[in-house]
């Protein structure tokens, strides 16, 4: 194989690495087509910018009346679609999600809105004409418009707002409060509640929806399946060479080293120390 290798000449390689070097550009273009093709306003974009051409070149604005309709007609189409193919473009680049349409938008309008007078200038060439037209006027038309269909934007999809959903309050659920809880800890799909009057209760809720529910209750997590209030824990115990956290009840609660050193913190080991 090595031998086949080297004698190879570099003849034969140059048209293959070029032939790679295309079929990798190929797919590269063929995946970004695809995605802005999926994205809601692309396919639509081509349909608008037709309808535009077509009533500009009725109405004849921004001086174009003064063209032959025939002209007009090729400016206006010409000029619209240099305009869709650019957005086509922008927003393919731009827009992952539909939250992302804002953003491109309010950035895109003046960005591109900067190449129209290249835009208009190429397109009066295209047909014929010098394009010496004073372009001050077209860039405050330009403006104008663009905050028109920002605002009409605005008006009719106006940009979605994050919602934080509420966290069901399991505890107040049950008729608890976090002045009544010792300690909580998972059990598969269940947390199971150590309460101050001695009891235990089985709740169906994750460990994470409890310990949220105890942001400003005196405890904290002593392990990944655990939950403990500093009233809780009574007694420590060296357990091999790890740490427990024994309840009033006489349950024991593993510390795990990763939340050893808080509660160390909180002076929970130095509380009554045994040996298991």
């Amino acid at each position: 194989m090595w031998h086949v290798r080297t004698c190879v000449p570099d003849s034969f390689r140059r048209p293959i690495a070029r032939y790679v070097c295309k079929a990798d550009f190929v797919n590269r273009v063929a995946r970004f087509a695809n995605r802005a093709q999926a994205l809601p306003a692309v396919p639509a974009m081509p349909a608008v910018a037709l309808a535009v051409a077509i009533i500009a070149s009725i109405g004849g604005p921004f001086g174009t009346s003064a063209l032959p309709m025939v002209e007009r007609l090729a400016f206006w189409f010409l000029l619209m679609s240099i305009e869709a193919a650019k957005w086509m473009l922008w927003l393919g680049w731009q827009v992952r999600k539909r939250e992302d349409y804002w953003r491109a938008a309010l950035i895109g309008t003046p960005l591109l809105g900067l190449l129209i007078p290249l835009e208009i200038a190429l397109s009066y060439r295209a047909i014929g004409h010098d394009a010496s037209t004073d372009m001050l006027p077209v860039i405050a038309n330009v403006g104008i418009v663009g905050a028109a269909i920002l605002l009409a934007m605005f008006a009719l999809h106006p940009p979605r707002m994050k919602q934080t959903r509420q966290k069901p309050d399991l505890l107040a659920r049950e008729g608890l409060s976090s002045n009544d809880l010792l300690a909580a800890s998972a059990e598969d799909h269940y947390c199971r509640l150590y309460l101050a009057d001695g009891s235990q209760r089985l709740l169906h809720a994750r460990l994470s929806d409890i310990v949220s529910l105890l942001e400003d209750a005196e405890g904290t997590q002593i392990h990944r399946s655990h939950w403990c209030a500093d009233r809780g824990a009574v007694t420590a115990r060296r357990a091999g060479r790890g740490w427990e956290i024994l309840l009033p009840c006489g349950t024991a609660l593993r510390v795990s080293a990763t939340y050893r050193q808080e509660a160390q913190r909180r002076g929970w080991l130095s509380r009554g120390r045994s040996v298991a």
